[in-house]
């Protein structure tokens, strides 16, 4: 909703703040010993605090929520692009502890996705910005063309 309204501003203290308390929560809790949960709790907090955020500042009431015509086909001729390119640069991501799990030992590879996790907030807090930026673009004119086509 943020988004689409082109609250940018709001949403930039949004995604610094996610970042921030993820940065944290994964360095101090590696740093106590917690092992992967280091990874997994940073996470979870960092969702609690968007919809924590969005629940008190995207302005959401329940007729925000009607359906609002369009078919599941429509809606997926729509999705298919975005959808194929985030599952290709989810792939990217991933694939590379696929390759370093067979060459070197499993603890090894936990430290290097704990070392991959650290290096890649810069870039995940610059793909949310982009996202955020360029979804209210794309929103209008994707529910322009599917009440045209009615």
């Amino acid at each position: 909703r943020m988004t689409v309204n082109l609250k940018f501003r709001q949403l930039a203290k949004l995604d610094i703040a996610s970042s921030v308390i993820r940065l944290i929560l994964t360095a101090g809790l590696a740093s106590l010993g917690e092992g992967p949960m280091a990874l997994v709790i940073p996470v979870a907090s960092s969702t609690v605090v968007e919809l924590i955020y969005c629940t008190f500042r995207g302005g959401m009431t329940w007729t925000n929520y009607r359906w609002i015509g369009m078919g599941v086909r429509e809606m997926a001729k729509l999705m298919a692009l975005p959808l194929a390119i985030a599952a290709l640069f989810s792939l990217n991501s991933q694939v590379n502890f696929v390759v370093v799990k067979l060459v070197v030992p499993l603890a090894t590879v936990g430290v290097f996705y704990f070392a991959f996790q650290l290096a890649s907030q810069p870039s995940a807090l610059l793909s949310s910005a982009l996202t955020n930026v360029f979804a209210p673009l794309v929103a209008p004119s994707a529910v322009i063309r599917s009440v045209r086509r009615r």
